[in-house]
C-alpha cells in the first residue's frame, strides 16, 4: 500500500506527460494485481496426527468430536468416548460397550453421545465425568432404532438422528419424531438445521417440529450426502452421485466447479463451519476440503499433505485455531486459520528448496533440481495433486542446484551449476558459465552484481545489456557469501576456508588486495556457517556463537552486544534474517529440527521477543529465510516451503483453563481427585501415612501442546513459585502434617496465560505427634537423661580412680627407677671411680717403679672403659640416643638386633621405613612400646619364636607382634608385671597418647598377639 501511495504522489508531480502517466497507471494495476495474488496464494495448513497405537490407545476408528466448556475434547471412538486435555487421553466405555458415532454439547454443558441403540450424556460431578443413559425415556416401539448417526443442537434442544427416529431432548424431557420413510443426517446451514426424508423432501428442524422446505421431486429422487450455507441465504447441496447443486428461491441448479467434480468422485460425509463463512468437508476417500463462502476450494487435505488417511468421518472447529478431524486412522488436527501454510516437497515441486524471490509480484523458487514459478489453477486434477489452487511450475532450461535468485528491476537472475541465468521479457540467457553461488547487487553501483563461485566475479549492465566482467584476482576459494561494506571493500565467506576482506581497485580493474582470516584471528574454526547484516553490522555465525570483526585488534571476537540486543536468544544461532520492518528472525538447529525466534524493535530502540504464531513440522530444518515486499516471509525447510503471512491472525487468543487432571497417593498410586478446573470445594483430609502425592496437570490450549509451560507452588511447603517448565507432573514426598494448597499456572505457545487452578488438602498429624505420645516421650527422655547422667558420673568416677591408680603406679615406677639408677651409680659407677682413684694415688706414690705403674694404668683403663659403658647403658635406658642419631626405623632395627643377641628366641621382623611418619617427639613412644613388648616377651613369654612387623600404609602405621609362648589369662593380668614397669597399662597409655588403637589377645598355652594401629602424617592429631 505504501508503494501505491508513492506512485500516486509521483503521478501528480509537475512535468509528467501522458505517456508517463499511462506507465504509472499500468504500474499501479500491476501492483494491485500482484498484491491481490500474493494475499490469496497459500499452501496447505500443517497437520498433526494422533495415532491409536502411540497416543490414545483405543480403536483407530474415530467418528465425531466435541468440546465442553472446560476445553476438554471428546471423540467418538469404536470403544467408547475418548477425552483429551492436551497432555493425556482417557477412555470412557458406554454401558453396552458399543461404538460412539456422534457427539454434541448442549447449552447446559452436557456432552450428548449417540451409539447403537443407546444414547445419553456425560456431565461433570465435581469435575468427574458421569454418564446418564436416556434409554428409559424412549417408547418401547422405537428402542431398537439402530445407530445415532448425527447429533446437533439448536437453542435449548438437542436433536439426535437415526434412520428410524429423530429424538428431541429439551432439559429432562424427550420427544420422538418418526419419518415416513427414513431420515438422513442432520444438516446445519448457519443457525438452521435441516433433515431429509425422501417421502417428504427437505425439512427444517425447529422447536422439535419438522417443517417442509422443499417437497419438489429433486429431494424425493436425490439423496443428499451433505448440505452447507451458501451466499444470500441459499444452500449448497452435495449429493452422493450427481454432483453439487445450488438451492435458491428459484429452485435447484447444478454447479460446475472443482467442488462439483470432487463431490461426484467422493462422498461428502461431514461438514464443519469455519470463520469468515468458510466450511470444511470431510469425504470418504478424498480427504478434507476447505471451501470459501462462494464454493471455491481453498485447500484439499489428503495423504499428500500430511493426513494418515483420505477418509474423514467427522470434523470439529474448536474456535481457537484448530480443526479436529476424525478418521479411520485416528485423530488429525489442522491449524486453521493459520498464518503459516506449507508447499511440500514432491507434492508441489521436487528437490530441497534453497531460495525464494518475489519478482514483479510473482514468487519464484529455486531447489536442488529446478527453478519454479508459483502459478494458479482451479482445476480439479491440480487441486487433488497440490492441495490448493496454487502450484509451482518449472521454468524450462534452468536446473541443477538453483541456489539463489535476485530481482533487479525487470530482470531476474538465478545462480545455478550451469552459471547465472538472466530472465526478463526477452526470455532467458546464460550470462556467466561458471557454477554460481551467491548473488549480491552492489549498493555503491547498482548496475554491478557480484557473483560467488570458485572465486569472485561480477556482471555489469552496460548499454542496457548485462555482461560478464570476469574474475577478480587473488581469490580462488569457493565463495558462499558476499557483503559490501563500502564502495571498494567486500567481505567474503568461503566454504571451510575462512573469511576474506577484499579491497577493490577503482573502476573495472580486476586487481584486489585480499586479507584472509582464520583461527589465528579469533575464529573458533573454519567451519562454514551463514552470515547476515543485522543492526548495521555483519554478524558471523559460528559453532561458538555470533562474532563480529574488531578493526582495532584486526581479529574476530564474540559479539556480546548481539546477545544484549536480542535477550533470550540462544548462545549458538544458525540464521539471522530480516523480517517485516523492524523485525528480525533468528534460528537455531537442534536434534528435533530448527527453532524460530522473532524479535521486534520497540520505539526506544531495544528489541523484544514475540511469540511465533506457527510451528514448523517435526525435524524440519530451515535452509533460507526471505521476506518479500508484501511482508510475507518464506522459509525454505527440508520438508518444503513455508509461507508465513503475519496479517492472518491466529484465533487461539482466548483464555483457557488449567486443569489438575489427577492427584495420586504414592507409592500405592491411589487416585484421590480428578479433573479439578478451579479450586476443590472441600479440603481433602489425608492420614499421615498418605503424605506423598503426585499432581498431574494440563493446559487446555491446543495451539501446540508441547510448548505449553507451567509453574506451580505448594503453599505450606514451597517458599516460591517454580521456574516455568514443560513438565506436566510434580511429586511431593514425606510432607509434614498441616494445611496445603497446590497451585498451578500455565502459559501457551502464544504467551497467553491460562486460568489458575488450585487444590487444597490437609495431612493429619501422625500418632507420634499426639499430646499423650509427646508427654510419654518427654518422660522417657527425662528418665534416659537421668540414667545417662548417672552412668556418665559413674564412668567419670571409675576413670578418676583408674587415673589415680595409674598416677600412683607412675610415681612408684619413677621412685623405683630413681632407686635403680642410684643403686647402679653407687654400686657400680662409684666403685669403679673409687678404684680408679685409689690406683692413681698409689701410682703417684710409687713413681719410681715404672713396671708397677704401667700395670696400674692398664687396670685404670679397663675400669674407666667399664664405667663408660655402664654410663651409656644408663643413659640409653633414659633416652635412646640412636633415635636422634639414626632415626626411628634404624633404632628399631638396632633394638631388635640387641634382643636377638641376648636371647635364644628366633625372631622374624618386617619393618617399613616410618621415619617422619609421626610428629616430632612421638618417636620415643613408639620405640618404648616395642621395647616394652620385647621386655615382656623376654621375661614372661617363655617363647622360642617371635614375629614383629611395622607397616606403613596410607595414613596409618600398623604394628603386629606375635609369640608362641605360654600366654596368660587376661582377666588375671596385673599391672606392672613387666620389668618393674607399667606393663600393658604403660603400652595402652602410650597408644592413647598417639591417638591409636590397641588390640591384645592371649590365652594360656596359646601365645600372645599384640596389634596396634597409629595414625600417621596429616591424619595424626
Amino acid at each position: 500500500m505504501i508503494q501505491v501511495i508513492t506512485i500516486l504522489q509521483n503521478l501528480f508531480q509537475p512535468g509528467f506527460n501522458t505517456r508517463q502517466i499511462t506507465f504509472v497507471l499500468l504500474a499501479i494495476l500491476q501492483f494491485v494485481f500482484s498484491s491481490a495474488f500474493s494475499q490469496t496464494e497459500r499452501g496447505n495448513p500443517s497437520a498433526i496426527n494422533y495415532a491409536s497405537k502411540d497416543d490414545y490407545r483405543a480403536d483407530r476408528d474415530v467418528w465425531d468430536a466435541a468440546q465442553d466448556s472446560t476445553g476438554t475434547l471428546f471423540f467418538g471412538n469404536a470403544q467408547g468416548v475418548l477425552t483429551y486435555n492436551g497432555v493425556s487421553w482417557s477412555l470412557f466405555p458406554l454401558p453396552k460397550k458399543t461404538a460412539v458415532n456422534s457427539l454434541a454439547v448442549d447449552a447446559a454443558g452436557r456432552v450428548f453421545v449417540g451409539s447403537e441403540d443407546e444414547f445419553g450424556f456425560f456431565s461433570r460431578n465435581k469435575g468427574r465425568l458421569d454418564y446418564t443413559s436416556l434409554m428409559h425415556q424412549i417408547p418401547e416401539n422405537v428402542k431398537t432404532f439402530g445407530k445415532i448417526w448425527s447429533i446437533d443442537t439448536l437453542g435449548q434442544t438437542v436433536y439426535l438422528q437415526s434412520l428410524s427416529a429423530l429424538f428431541c431432548v429439551t432439559g429432562d424431557s424427550l420427544t420422538t419424531l418418526l419419518p415416513r420413510e427414513k431420515f438422513s443426517f442432520i444438516y446445519r446451514a448457519g443457525s438452521r438445521l435441516f433433515i431429509q426424508d425422501p417421502s417428504q423432501g427437505l425439512l427444517e428442524i425447529k422447536n422439535s417440529r419438522l417443517i417442509p422446505v422443499d417437497t419438489s421431486g429433486f429431494f424425493r429422487q436425490t439423496i443428499l450426502s451433505q448440505l452447507a450455507q451458501a451466499p444470500g441465504g441459499n444452500l449448497f447441496l452435495f449429493t452422493r452421485k450427481n454432483g453439487t447443486f445450488l438451492h435458491t428461491s428459484d429452485g435447484v441448479k447444478p454447479m460446475t466447479s472443482a467442488l462439483a467434480d470432487l463431490s461426484r468422485k467422493y462422498r461428502f460425509y461431514a461438514i464443519e463451519n469455519l470463520p469468515d463463512g468458510e466450511f470444511l468437508i470431510g469425504t470418504v476417500g478424498g480427504g478434507a476440503v476447505i471451501v470459501d463462502s462462494t464454493g471455491k476450494i481453498l485447500n484439499l487435505l489428503n495423504t499428500n499433505s500430511g493426513l494418515k488417511t483420505n477418509t474423514v468421518t467427522g470434523a470439529f472447529y474448536d474456535g481457537n485455531g484448530s480443526v479436529w478431524l476424525c478418521t479411520y486412522e485416528g485423530v488429525s488436527r489442522i491449524r486453521y486459520p493459520s498464518p503459516a501454510t506449507l508447499f511440500r516437497v514432491n507434492q508441489h515441486f521436487s528437490g530441497l528448496p534453497k531460495s525464494t524471490v518475489r519478482h514483479q509480484g510473482r514468487l519464484f523458487l529455486g531447489t536442488l533440481e529446478k527453478f519454479y514459478r508459483l502459478s494458479e489453477d482451479f482445476s480439479f486434477p491440480n487441486m487433488e495433486k497440490s492441495g490448493s489452487s496454487f502450484f509451482f511450475s518449472p521454468v524450462d532450461g534452468i536446473k541443477e542446484d538453483c541456489g539463489m535468485a535476485l530481482s533487479v528491476g525487470t530482470d531476474l537472475f538465478v545462480s545455478t551449476n550451469q552459471g547465472v541465468f538472466l530472465i526478463n521479457k526477452n526470455g532467458k540467457e546464460l550470462v556467466t558459465k561458471s557454477y554460481a553461488l551467491p548473488l549480491t547487487q552492489s549498493a555503491a553501483d547498482p548496475d554491478r552484481i557480484f557473483v560467488g563461485t570458485y572465486g569472485l566475479q561480477s556482471i555489469y549492465k552496460k548499454n542496457g545489456k548485462w555482461i560478464d566482467e570476469g574474475f577478480y584476482e587473488n581469490i580462488t576459494e569457493d565463495i558462499y557469501h558476499v557483503f559490501e561494506e563500502s564502495e571498494r571493500i567486500l567481505w567474503l565467506r568461503s566454504y571451510n576456508q575462512g573469511i576474506m576482506r577484499v579491497t577493490l581497485e577503482p573502476g573495472s580493474s580486476r586487481k584486489t588486495k585480499v586479507e584472509r582470516f582464520g583461527s589465528e584471528h579469533g575464529l573458533p574454526s573454519l567451519e562454514f556457517y551463514p552470515a547476515e547484516v543485522a543492526e548495521g553490522k555483519i554478524r558471523w555465525m559460528t559453532e561458538s556463537g555470533v562474532f563480529t570483526f574488531n578493526e582495532l585488534k584486526s581479529s574476530f571476537e564474540k559479539d556480546t552486544s548481539f546477545y544484549q540486543t536480542f535477550p533470550g536468544v540462544p548462545d549458538v544461532v544458525n540464521f539471522i534474517a530480516p523480517g517485516k520492518p523492524n523485525q528480525i528472525w533468528i534460528t537455531k538447529d537442534g536434534r528435533d529440527g530448527s527453532s524460530l525466534f522473532l524479535f521486534e524493535k520497540k520505539e526506544n530502540g531495544s528489541y523484544q521477543r514475540l511469540p511465533v504464531p506457527f510451528i514448523l513440522e517435526n525435524q524440519a530444518r530451515i535452509q533460507t529465510i526471505y521476506t518479500d515486499h508484501f511482508g510475507i516471509t518464506w522459509f525454505s525447510v527440508t520438508g518444503g516451503l513455508v509461507r508465513y503471512d503475519p496479517d492472518v491472525k491466529v484465533s487461539n487468543s482466548a483464555s483457557f483453563v488449567t486443569e489438575i487432571s489427577s492427584v495420586h497417593l504414592m507409592p500405592v498410586d491411589s487416585v484421590i481427585a480428578t479433573h479439578v478446573f478451579s479450586q476443590n470445594d472441600q479440603n481433602i483430609v489425608l492420614n499421615y501415612p498418605n503424605n506423598s502425592l503426585t499432581f498431574r496437570f494440563a493446559a487446555l490450549s491446543f495451539f501446540d501442546e508441547s510448548r505449553n509451560t507451567y509453574r506451580y507452588k505448594l503453599e505450606g511447603f514451597d517458599s516460591d513459585w517454580s521456574a516455568w517448565t514443560t513438565d506436566t507432573h510434580k511429586e511431593y514426598t514425606n510432607l509434614n502434617s498441616g494445611d496445603y494448597c497446590f497451585r498451578v499456572k500455565s502459559v501457551n505457545a502464544l504467551g497467553i496465560i491460562g486460568k489458575e487452578v488450585s487444590f487444597k488438602f490437609v495431612i493429619l498429624p501422625p500418632w507420634w505427634e499426639s499430646w499423650w505420645f509427646r508427654s510419654l516421650v518427654i518422660l522417657f527422655f527425662t528418665w534416659i537423661g537421668f540414667m545417662f547422667f548417672q552412668s556418665r558420673l559413674n564412668k567419670l568416677k571409675r576413670e578418676k580412680k583408674a587415673q589415680e591408680e595409674f598416677s600412683r603406679q607412675l610415681i612408684n615406677l619413677q621412685e623405683n627407677e630413681r632407686k635403680r639408677i642410684a643403686h647402679e651409680l653407687h654400686d657400680s659407677i662409684s666403685q669403679s671411680l673409687l678404684a680408679i682413684h685409689n690406683r692413681a694415688q698409689m701410682a703417684r706414690e710409687k713413681s719410681n717403679q715404672p713396671d708397677w705403674i704401667f700395670k696400674q694404668l692398664e687396670v685404670i683403663l679397663s675400669s674407666s672403659s667399664g664405667a663408660i659403658q655402664e654410663i651409656k647403658q644408663i643413659t640409653h635406658n633414659l633416652r635412646p640416643y640412636l633415635l636422634d642419631r639414626i632415626g626411628l626405623t634404624k633404632a628399631l632395627h638396632s633394638l631388635i638386633r640387641q634382643f636377638k643377641e641376648t636371647n635364644q628366641i628366633k625372631i622374624s621382623a618386617e619393618i617399613d621405613d616410618i621415619d617422619g611418619k609421626l610428629k616430632p617427639g612421638d618417636d620415643i613412644h613408639l620405640y618404648r612400646i616395642i621395647q616394652e613388648i620385647l621386655n615382656n616377651v623376654q621375661k614372661h613369654a617363655n617363647a622360642d619364636h617371635l614375629f614383629i612387623s611395622v607397616e606403613s600404609e596410607t595414613g596409618q602405621i600398623k604394628i603386629a607382634v606375635r609369640d608362641n609362648g605360654v600366654g596368660m589369662e587376661l582377666s588375671r593380668r596385673k599391672s606392672g608385671e613387666s620389668t618393674g614397669g607399667l606393663g600393658l597399662e604403660g603400652i595402652s597409655e602410650r597408644v592413647r597418647i598417639l591417638n591409636g588403637k590397641l588390640h591384645f589377645e592371649s590365652k594360656p598355652g596359646k601365645g600372645t598377639s599384640v596389634k596396634i594401629s597409629l595414625p600417621s602424617g596429616e591424619n595424626h592429631d
